[in-house]
């Protein structure tokens, strides 16, 4: 096994603190930052000019003109939530805010400028509005974060080997932990903070093949690090190795804490960061991996206890058919069975509307001599502890790490691909999803149909009340597994924002101002280029003195996190390699 430290990330910072540089964007990672009330900040005006010319296609509700949010951006009006994205928005600097250089350059409101059909333009004021506001977030980053005491990479480490030590001795060797301590010392807000618990408790029972839910347990004051057990959800020892072996963070840090975690439990990193598992642990290969996927469709029927074959001869299986489903591009089936552990459901997708395609055509299927020819299918299942997995198949029964976008479409991934599971995990936010039958109704009263069919299609297509409740069902059972877990199932909802599995994925493939990777590598906040002075004002011996307040460049490096600032100890630290 091959134990990777920081050296990019670490070259970055220092690239960026000897350039003065006011920020520096590196994909996959993401620290954000509790900048207080951007209205506080001259926001009124801004707030008045998205309003007029970018609400209408990113801000969800009722002034919404498209179905849906475009490029699932739907909150533009929420300035305190985009100002946390740095995606969007950097404090301080506008030139270099994606959101103010798409205005600027006349790429967006895209209605206005490429599609040529809107009331009225940005003014020359609209414009300046948006600069002045993101110009003055910059005075409030540093006063928002100023009560905070970052948690040293020693605490973190003590913390975790104490609770290891608190454990029953059968539980030590499998006690895990998840922090989350990097994003509480960038000052992350509050509420931003609970959405990454919420994410990280979720993946890991969507990862579980244990009957019972994990529930929350955070081991420090300030809820940074959630621990769990391998036990608690079915993983073997080599799962944590897989996990382990493709983390980019594993630094071993000096002192006994983490000599004693590390003895204890087997292994030399019992902790990763949260944002990096929900990226890697939400998409192949690992996701296949720790649930044990297998690699054909008719070795996940025999597994998970099902013969579609056999349940669509017996007309046990229910089904509904629609042309539109918001995912797939054409008309799309979905299909029950029942399971020892709740349901399982699987889709049959198209890539083309010819006759064979259409299921207003050939609505039975797959098997038989008039039956439809789809292209690949996405099946959804119970877990035993009641949360959901997710597959993705050719119409042969491969499996998939993507869905190919002439079949399906995901808006929020950077790629537009349907990707198993992130994907999954945001579009099913509540579980299973209500969808109206097309096809029932529309085989019964065309005579044209031959009766042998319209009967089949009668036995195998629910009525709409039933695959109503059906779909009620195994939704609130989905439900009912995440209130055990503790988690709010509210939070996830679109009404309140993003799916929190999504939420912390995506803070691992955000961008990165200078102030995110000075903490990310261990300098103080105080450390920043701004306030340093320029080399000809410092003192004499003052770099000497500055590399050793600011940067341990022998010490410790974290796995997780920033570490605070002292001298450099006598010993260097020891790379995982």
């Amino acid at each position: 096994m091959r134990w990777r430290s920081m050296p990019a990330l670490l070259a970055l910072a220092v690239l960026c603190m000897a350039a003065g540089l006011g920020q520096c964007r590196r994909r996959r990672d993401d620290g954000r930052e509790r900048r207080g009330d951007p209205r506080r900040s001259g926001g009124a005006p801004a707030l008045n000019a998205l309003d007029k010319h970018c609400a209408r296609c990113h801000q969800a509700g009722p002034a919404l003109k498209r179905q849906k949010p475009a490029k699932n951006f739907g909150n533009v009006l929420r300035l305190d939530e985009i100002a946390r994205d740095p995606d969007l928005i950097l404090p301080g600097n506008p030139d270099g805010s994606g959101l103010f250089i798409q205005i600027a350059k006349k790429d967006m409101p895209y209605d206005c400028y490429q599609e040529f059909d809107c009331d009225a333009e940005p003014t020359a004021n609209d414009v300046k509005a948006v600069y002045d506001w993101i110009k003055g977030l910059g005075d409030t980053v540093e006063a928002a974060c100023g009560n905070r005491v970052p948690i040293d990479t020693g605490a973190m480490v003590s913390a975790i080997a104490d609770d290891i030590a608190a454990q029953d001795a059968s539980r030590r060797p499998g006690m895990r932990y998840v922090t989350l301590t990097h994003f509480y010392n960038a000052c992350a807000s509050n509420e931003d903070m609970v959405r990454y618990r919420q994410g990280v408790v979720k993946l890991l029972n969507s990862l579980s093949r244990n009957s019972v839910v994990l529930k929350m347990r955070t081991i420090d004051p300030n809820a940074t690090i959630i621990a769990f057990n391998l036990d608690d959800l079915d993983w073997r020892k080599e799962a944590w190795a897989r996990i382990a072996g493709g983390y980019p963070y594993g630094m071993e840090p000096e002192g006994m804490a983490y000599d004693t975690a590390t003895s204890t439990t087997g292994t030399k990193l019992p902790w990763v960061r949260g944002d990096w598992l929900a990226f890697a642990a939400s998409r192949p290969p690992l996701y296949y991996d720790l649930l044990r996927l297998p690699e054909t469709f008719a070795e996940l029927e025999r597994e998970e206890g099902v013969d579609v074959k056999a349940n669509l001869e017996a007309f046990l299986a229910r089904r509904a058919g629609f042309q539109k489903s918001g995912v797939s591009k054409h008309n799309r089936l979905i299909e029950r069975h029942p399971i020892p552990t709740g349901y399982f459901w699987t889709s049959y997708d198209f890539k083309g509307d010819a006759s064979a395609q259409s299921l207003f055509v050939h609505p039975l299927g797959p098997y038989g001599a008039d039956a439809f020819q789809h292209d690949g299918g996405e099946t959804i299942f119970s877990l035993p502890n009641g949360f959901q997995a997710y597959y993705l198949n050719t119409a042969e029964g491969e499996r998939l790490r993507k869905g190919p976008t002439e079949i399906v479409l995901d808006d929020s991934q950077r790629d537009r691909a349907v990707t198993n599971a992130i994907s999954c995990f945001g579009c099913h936010n509540q579980g299973i999803r209500q969808a109206s039958d097309d096809i029932r109704e529309h085989v019964l009263h065309d005579k044209s149909f031959p009766m042998s069919v319209r009967r089949q299609v009668e036995a195998l297509y629910a009525p709409q009340a039933e695959m109503k409740e059906l779909l009620a069902s195994d939704a609130a059972r989905f439900r009912k597994a995440m209130l055990r877990a503790g988690l709010d199932p509210d939070l996830d909802s679109q009404a309140e924002g993003v799916e929190s599995i999504n939420f912390l994925s995506r803070a691992y493939e955000k961008s990165v101002d200078l102030r995110i990777a000075a903490a990310s590598t261990g300098f103080r906040r105080t450390c920043w280029p701004k306030a340093w002075p320029k080399p000809a004002a410092r003192p004499a011996g003052s770099s000497a003195a500055w590399s050793r307040a600011c940067y341990r460049a022998k010490s410790s490096r974290p796995s997780s996190g920033i570490w605070s600032p002292r001298s450099p100890p006598a010993s260097p630290s020891r790379s995982l390699r």
